[in-house]
Order: structure tokens, then C-alpha cells, then sequence
């Protein structure tokens, strides 16, 4: 494909704040590229030396070329999760790219949106991916929507997988759709020579060349993987068909009002995938193809599709976008299985999280956040679901095991005091923050204002909830939540749950026999008689008492190791 003949024209030429928004989208700590710089160096020398950039990377626009030894780019590789160690694609490339030759891409890539924003009104609307502002929910939100609406009806989705899709790009397909699309002749330019001469360095600083697919890792690839990929979702479809994507995953998503004429229109619009798929040189593969059929309908049996003269049987469940989706969408199955997968994930720490000693409670809540990332994810897409009583109690019952690693407590400690020591907001409560983000916007003040919401509901449950020590001695969450300074620890959660060496626990537990105390023999020995009353300890609480300038009780001790740093310290040191 020949250069074709054009000017740019002063207007069209990139500005200082082109560049330095380009310049400020620079992520570091990011594994550099064959250059080896790393990104902060290339962020603070571009943005200490912005007229100079703008005239390198305008240099470059003006001759409409992508210069050489930014095309050239490092291979890593990645093992794919569950894949088949015979699976010739097992492993996921990613290019490392060089930070300075990303900063052009991000300006080449602004125009570029630019443009298909003005002449094709965007990219289709059921693309969810690598489109800011969208996500693997609103895909799955989509689809929820679509059952809503053919809700009687007779559903199906069809999963399609296409082999290696984004290695297998077509280059020439891409620079046909960059035409088709009327975006501008110098972009069109750039881009060629973006895709011509490319090189990967393999090991050994070995090169090869490479003629085809979009670098995962660079910036300019998603866009152009949608470039690539657009038309598939304007295919002319039979009524009541469409067609979803999330980058290369996509499903079609069938209904009618008979069983036979589902299947009908979901082969028929198979059939122009398949062949649209196949004239722009990508490679469907139908064994791992998977169907799912979403209605209340029970005459089901004999229901199958053909995906290349591959017959494919729908299951009861299918894994899509990281969503485990049942034939009611009721989404019980995909809350079991992101339960189960942070249990798994809280067994594999537990032995570097022991109740004495380990990371400090600052480190565990940390992990906590981790495991509780597994059982969120894609939250607004099943809130509705999280109250449902099956559902509330698995989220219970995984929050209360990450709760009491973080707080390094006795395994008979209740959820609820456990969250509570732990400063972990309850799951079922963190769901419906997310649900509330998600429909109202993303900005920092809408999550902050979600948060005081969402603190405020913690705060009427803790309220309303059954009465308990740690109830006593916290009874509002929102300060212990919000604190700035102080570490729970293995004696400390001790005392705020009642459950440690007490003789009120110990006999319930049935290691004595008796709830006295074993120093001054009174009648119970709870953490209210050991921490406050026991004359085994006067001296020492009294010297806590002359320099704190008060006496403490259960209702107001938290209350003043709150108040300060040195405070929490010497109340800790007293209790500990």
C-alpha cells in the first residue's frame, strides 16, 4: 500500500498540552522497553522539556512516518490461567514498549479516536471493550437487560472464541477499515508505517520480524483491534439477535417465541460471523465454543446450535468475562464460585498470617483487600442478588475468615465484631456502594460521598444488631474505621472481642471449670474485671490513670485511644 500524497496542515501539528497530557499518562514503576529507561525518567525529562517534545514528536507527524526503533519491541510472556500444557497458545504476549515512542502513540491514538468519533459516531455501541468508561459489567449489564427485555421468550447466548485473535490481526484488513472509515489521509500514513517493518525481541536479544496482529502492550493496538473488529456487531442480523463484544470475546445473544425459531436465527447469524470472520482472515474456533440458554423455558431438550458444522449443546452454566453465569442470571452460582475462589486464596495465606506474630494488621488488611477484590468483582451487575438470604450468608461466611486473619482473632469471634475490629466494611454493604458508584459516576467526590452512605448504613446494622462486648467497647465504627493511627493485635483483638484468656471464654470453651479468677478470686473473670477491676494489676493501671488524667471504663476506652497517638500507645501497652 503506497504512501499516500498529503499535507498537514498548521493546525493539525500537536501542542504543548497534547503533549503533556500524552506525557502525564505515563505509568511508572511499568517494565521498560529494548531502550531499558525507565518510565520515570522518560516522564520527568519530556515534562522538564515540553517545547522541545513537541517539536521532536511534530517532526515525525509532519513526515507522517513512525519511527523505526519504536517499532521494535520486547516479548514477555505470560502463562494463560487453566490452559493445556500440549495448548500451542498457551502463553499470552505482551510487548514492552519504549516509554518515549508510547507518548507518540498516545498522540497518534487521541486523533485517531478523535476522528472515528466524528465521521462513525464512535465505535458500535455494543463494544465494551477497551473503551473508557465501559467495562466487562456493562457488557454483563447488557446482557441482563436484553433477558429483561425478551423476558417470556425463548433466550440463548452463544460464546464464540476466536483463535489467537490478536496476533492474527490482518494488517491489510486494518488499513481497508482505516479507508472505509474516511479517517484522515496523514493518520492513515502513520498508521501504515506504524504496521510495516515491525521486529520482537526474542531471548538473547535474538529479532524477528513480525507481519501481523496488534501489539498487546501498546497503546495504539486496542484501538486499532476495534477498528478491525467494528462491523461485526453491524452485520444485518435477524430480529431479536445481537451481537455483544468485550475486545475479541464475543456473543450472540438469540430469542424468539419458539424453540425451533431460536435455533434457526442463532444459526443463521452464526453463519455470518463465521463468514465475516473468515474474510477478514481470523479463525474461529468451534470446540471451544460454548452455549447457554437464558429463559424459564422448560422444553428445552434436543436444543442445539452449529458453529462451522460443529454441533454445540448448550450447558446449565458458562464462564464469560469472569462472570459465571446460570440459565436464570440469577448470578447464586457466580457469588459461589468468586466465594470459594477468595477462600482458596485465604487458606493459601493463612499460614503467613498466624495469630501470634507475622505481618502487622496494616499488612493483613492489605491482603484483605485482595481476597475481597475476588468476591467484588463486577459487583453492580449481581447487588440485586447480594440480599438474597443464600447469598448474604456466603459473603458472611468468606469475610468473616479474611476478618479474622486480619485481626489475628480466636476462630469463635463473630462475623460482625470481627469486621468491626478489623475495619472491614461488611461485603453485602461494600456491594451496594459499588452498585451506587456505578450508576452515578466514578469521580472521587461521588466515591467518597458513596462512602460516608455506605459507613452510615454499617453504623445502623452495628446499632440494631445483637448486643456484645465489642459492641460496648466500640459502639460507633465510623471513628474506629477512620482512625489514622493504631494496630490491632493477637492481645489487643483479645480484649475488644471478650475472647481470649478470660475465664468467662475459657469456660465456655470447656478449659476450666469455673469462670473465677485465677489472681484475686472473684466471682467472673471477663476482660471488663482483668482490664479494669483485678487487683492483680492496680499499680499499673493506676500509673495509666495519673497520666492519662482520668479514669477509663469499658464505654469510653476506645473512645480515648482514639483521641491520639501516644494515647493509643500507652492504653495498648497497658492492655497488651
Amino acid at each position: 500500500m503506497s504512501k499516500e500524497a498529503t499535507v498537514i496542515r498548521d493546525c493539525d501539528v500537536f501542542s504543548e498540552k497534547e503533549v503533556l497530557e500524552a506525557c502525564l499518562k505515563i505509568k511508572l514503576q511499568k517494565a521498560p522497553g529494548p531502550d531499558n529507561i525507565p518510565s520515570v525518567i522518560t516522564k520527568t525529562v519530556i515534562q522538564t522539556n515540553i517545547p522541545l517534545f513537541v517539536r521532536f514528536y511534530n517532526t515525525f507527524l509532519l513526515c507522517q512516518n513512525f519511527p523505526e526503533e519504536w517499532k521494535k519491541t520486547k516479548l514477555t510472556l505470560i502463562e494463560k490461567p487453566k490452559k493445556s500444557p500440549d495448548d500451542p497458545i498457551k502463553h499470552r504476549p505482551i510487548c514492552l514498549i519504549d516509554e518515549i515512542g508510547k507518548v507518540y502513540e498516545r498522540l497518534i491514538n487521541q486523533r485517531l479516536l478523535t476522528e472515528i468519533q466524528e465521521k462513525k459516531n464512535g465505535f458500535h455501541q455494543n463494544q465494551y471493550g477497551f473503551r473508557k468508561g465501559r467495562s466487562t459489567t456493562h457488557a454483563i449489564k447488557a446482557i441482563q437487560d436484553l433477558v429483561e427485555l425478551y423476558k417470556g421468550m425463548h433466550c440463548a447466548m452463544i460464546l464464540l472464541d476466536v483463535k489467537n485473535a490478536f496476533n492474527t490481526a490482518s494488517w491489510p484488513v486494518i488499513m481497508e477499515q482505516l479507508e472505509k472509515a474516511e479517517i484522515s489521509a496523514y493518520l492513515r500514513n502513520i498508521l501504515q508505517s506504524y504496521m510495516t517493518n515491525r521486529t520482537i525481541v526474542l531471548a538473547r536479544n535474538s529479532e524477528e520480524d513480525i507481519f501481523g496482529g496488534v501489539p498487546q502492550g501498546s497503546v495504539l493496538g486496542p484501538t486499532l483491534w476495534n477498528i478491525l473488529y467494528d462491523d461485526v456487531m453491524r452485520l444485518p442480523m435477524p430480529s431479536d439477535v445481537k451481537v455483544i463484544c468485550y475486545a475479541d470475546d464475543l456473543a450472540v445473544f438469540v430469542a424468539s417465541q419458539t424453540p425451533k425459531g431460536m435455533i434457526t436465527r442463532a444459526n443463521y447469524a452464526l453463519n455470518l460471523v463465521s463468514d465475516w470472520m473468515e474474510e477478514h482472515h481470523l479463525q474461529i474456533a468451534p470446540e471451544k465454543t460454548e452455549a447457554i440458554l437464558l429463559s424459564y423455558k422448560r422444553d428445552v431438550e434436543g436444543i442445539s446450535f452449529l458453529v462451522q458444522e460443529q454441533e454445540v449443546k448448550p450447558q446449565k452454566t458458562v464462564k464469560y468475562l469472569g462472570f459465571h453465569l446460570d440459565r436464570r442470571l440469577n448470578m447464586t452460582t457466580h457469588i459461589k464460585e468468586a466465594c470459594l475462589k477468595a477462600e482458596k486464596s485465604i487458606k493459601s495465606l493463612k499460614c503467613l498470617l498466624p495469630n501470634i506474630g507475622g505481618p502487622s494488621s496494616t499488612k493483613r488488611r492489605v491482603l484483605a483487600m485482595v481476597c475481597q477484590s475476588t468476591v467484588l468483582y463486577g459487583a453492580p451487575a449481581w447487588s440485586s442478588k447480594a440480599f438474597l438470604r443464600i447469598n448474604k450468608t456466603r459473603l458472611t461466611t468468606t469475610q468473616r475468615n479474611i476478618a479474622l486473619r486480619v485481626c489475628s482473632a480466636y476462630c469463635t469471634v463473630s462475623g460482625r465484631s470481627a469486621n468491626v475490629v478489623a475495619g472491614l466494611i461488611p461485603l453485602h454493604l461494600l456491594v451496594e456502594e459499588r452498585k451506587r458508584i456505578y450508576e452515578c459516576g466514578n469521580t472521587e467526590t461521588d466515591k467518597q460521598a458513596q462512602r460516608e452512605m455506605t459507613l452510615e448504613t454499617w453504623q445502623e446494622e452495628w446499632e440494631t444488631g445483637p448486643e456484645s462486648w465489642t459492641k460496648t467497647l466500640i459502639p460507633d465504627v465510623r471513628p474506629w474505621f477512620k482512625r489514622k493511627w493504631g494496630k490491632t493485635s493477637y492481645q489487643l483483638t483479645q480484649f475488644l472481642t471478650g475472647h481470649g484468656s478470660f475465664g468467662t471464654y475459657t469456660h465456655r470453651i470447656k478449659k476450666r471449670e469455673d469462670v473465677k479468677c485465677i489472681c484475686c478470686d472473684a466471682a467472673v473473670d471477663g476482660p471488663e474485671h482483668t482490664i479494669f477491676e483485678c487487683p492483680q494489676w492496680s499499680r499499673v493501671r493506676q500509673t495509666l490513670y495519673l497520666e492519662l488524667g482520668e479514669v477509663l471504663t469499658s464505654n469510653a476506652i476506645v473512645t480515648k485511644m482514639l483521641e491520639n497517638k501516644q494515647t493509643w500507645k500507652k492504653i495498648n501497652d497497658y492492655i497488651c
